[in-house]
């Protein structure tokens, strides 16, 4: 295993500014070319999340650094790619991270990896961790019995929407392969980057002040910035407030958006009200 330099995936998310969606694709490649290399040889990592994900640094890639996947302690061989091995739940992974079929039947294949892929490349998108604030029989009860998944936010693009929906659905044999996912990737590239717009970015702070509690007070700083293109081109951090659910599927139609402003029209503010208000009279101002 290389030197991994720059630490955990999680925190690098969470600290490291506005992302592009080149960048969260790139990220999920290189995740998807570990795990092709693990299942190639019928290995099942057992415990894929973003935090055994690591970055080390790099100064060929324009992102600075490659993802490498981590932390092989609960990896199995397995006799073939379509078996599976059979134990109590917790002997694997993490809940949040688990797919139906280890949560109810202690079943893990290599098809438990590509659902934990999945719920990465939501992590990726909506800058929060799975399931926030839930129990673990609030998460079982919600993904095995009710089929449901994270909601996503309302800027991510339809295809990436649709790709995740291949690989979190809830019969593991209609999981696509971590070739397939690669080349699909692949294709979500935009061909070459444009100007950030305001409109999504403007909607998610809409979004933001029609979700939040009354009694809640102010978020206080607005931590990282959304950065998007006519193509697709976003990455926003976490939003206060807890994201719902959403049933899974394996064939989305579910319309997405794209956009975001440059990193300095967020100020961290101890306001965070006044910010997004203003922003919404200014595209207002606009349209007049």
């Amino acid at each position: 295993m290389e030197g991994l330099g720059s630490g955990l995936f999680r925190r690098h998310r969470a600290s490291s500014g506005p992302l592009i969606l080149d960048h969260v694709i790139k990220t999920c490649q290189d995740i998807a070319r570990g795990m092709k290399y693990l299942h190639d040889n019928n290995i099942v990592h057992g415990d894929l999340k973003s935090s055994n994900v690591l970055l080390q640094s790099s100064v060929t890639d324009p992102r600075g650094y490659v993802a490498k996947v981590a932390d092989f302690g609960l990896s199995q061989q397995m006799m073939s790619a379509k078996t599976h091995i059979t134990a109590s739940r917790t002997s694997f992974g993490t809940v949040t991270h688990m797919p139906p079929e280890v949560l109810q039947q202690g079943h893990l294949s290599l098809a438990a990896d590509i659902y934990s892929f999945g719920i990465i490349m939501w992590e990726m998108m909506s800058g929060e961790p799975p399931f926030q604030n839930m129990m673990q029989m609030e998460v079982m009860r919600k993904v095995v019995l009710e089929r449901q998944r994270p909601e996503f936010p309302s800027w991510t693009p339809v295809k990436y929407r649709a790709l995740v929906d291949k690989c979190w659905c809830y019969e593991a044999s209609e999981r696509i392969p971590f070739q397939e996912i690669y080349d699909c990737l692949t294709g979500l590239l935009p061909d070459k980057p444009s100007e950030p717009s305001l409109e999504v970015w403007v909607s998610a702070q809409r979004e933001q002040l029609r979700t939040r509690s009354p009694m809640s007070p102010p978020s206080g700083r607005v931590r990282t910035a959304s950065l998007s293109s006519a193509s697709g081109r976003l990455w926003t951090g976490s939003l206060s407030g807890r994201r719902g659910v959403t049933s899974a599927s394996c064939a989305s139609s579910r319309r997405g958006a794209s956009g975001g402003p440059p990193s300095s029209w967020v100020e961290s503010s101890s306001s965070f009200d006044d910010a997004a208000m203003a922003a919404l009279d200014l595209k207002d101002e606009w349209r007049r």
